[in-house]
């Protein structure tokens, strides 16, 4: 059973038990308020908020469960609309004397004041125990890290918490010249855009990032050429990477450049002016790790 928890993060319980409901992705809505008749519009999917209203969100889970319902839960650790977990209903320890209260715009006067699970180190234990309780109880275990990591497709996201690491070598695409770097430290509150090199250039060189937009690519152990195109008046770079090759000749649009070879790396930086019409970056090969 695939569970998240985050921010505002949706974490499906059930399977449809209704054989009159259809399986897979379908219609869905959201609601506070425990099953009713009036409330049924024949959905695929009820997200119930976490809420004490109707005898807890137990109960409204089992009633629209009852129901037929696949049953998801919309609930957030960064603050406690209900009070449950701050005020010691939820888990029986009270845990008013380290979190904030304050009222947002939207709030009236008649509305009590939001809790929100502050920045302080005691909130934070709170949020890291109430994450970990929530994990046990859909059976998953809930590790703690100082950075989060997200893959998408060749790229790999990061955004520091606490700041930590990211293990391997990557290009850094936020620095110019996307400039290699090995276990790179990411601060707390900053974010990386990275690009593992791990399993680029083994067969043949291979393109890393690039400034301009690519129109076309041709990758081959020999030749690499790619046509691009940029704003006038901009320096264009590429980096790309051979772990057999290294680079003997570099044109843009003709233009013969010089390039940058790291062979620690096995990467080439070229830097290049762009323009509108589309030009081409041919850049040589040989084999071998030569030199430049």
């Amino acid at each position: 059973m695939a569970v998240g928890w985050g921010l505002g993060g949706c974490a499906p319980l059930v399977r449809p038990q209704s054989a009159s409901r259809r399986r897979g992705p379908g219609t869905s809505f959201q609601t506070s308020s425990t099953y009713s008749p009036g409330l049924d519009i024949g959905a695929d999917e009820v997200m119930v908020y976490a809420t004490d209203a109707g005898g807890g969100m137990g109960s409204s889970i089992a009633a629209w469960r009852n129901a037929g319902y696949q049953v998801a839960v919309m609930t957030s650790t960064s603050h406690d609309w209900s009070g449950s977990f701050v005020n010691g209903r939820f888990g029986g320890h009270d845990h008013r004397g380290a979190v904030q209260q304050r009222r947002t715009a939207a709030c009236s006067n008649s509305v009590p004041p939001v809790v929100y699970l502050g920045r302080s180190g005691a909130a934070g234990a709170l949020l890291r125990r109430l994450v970990q309780r929530l994990g046990q109880k859909v059976g998953l275990r809930v590790q703690s890290q100082s950075v989060r990591v997200t893959q998408r497709g060749p790229y790999v996201s990061a955004i520091g918490f606490s700041g930590g690491q990211v293990p391997g070598t990557f290009a850094d695409l936020q620095q110019g010249g996307f400039p290699v770097v090995r276990d790179p430290q990411v601060e707390a509150g900053r974010t990386a855009l990275l690009r593992p090199l791990a399993d680029l250039g083994q067969n043949h060189p291979q393109l890393v990032h690039t400034m301009p937009r690519v129109h076309q690519l041709r990758e081959a152990p020999a030749e690499t050429l790619l046509v691009g195109s940029g704003p006038t008046g901009v320096q264009g770079a590429t980096r790309l990477i051979a772990r057999h090759g290294h680079p003997v000749g570099a044109s843009w649009a003709g233009q013969t450049l010089p390039w940058t070879w790291d062979a620690a790396s096995g990467t080439c930086l070229i830097q290049h002016p762009t323009q509108p019409d589309p030009a081409t970056l041919q850049l040589r090969w040989a084999s071998g790790s030569g030199s430049a």
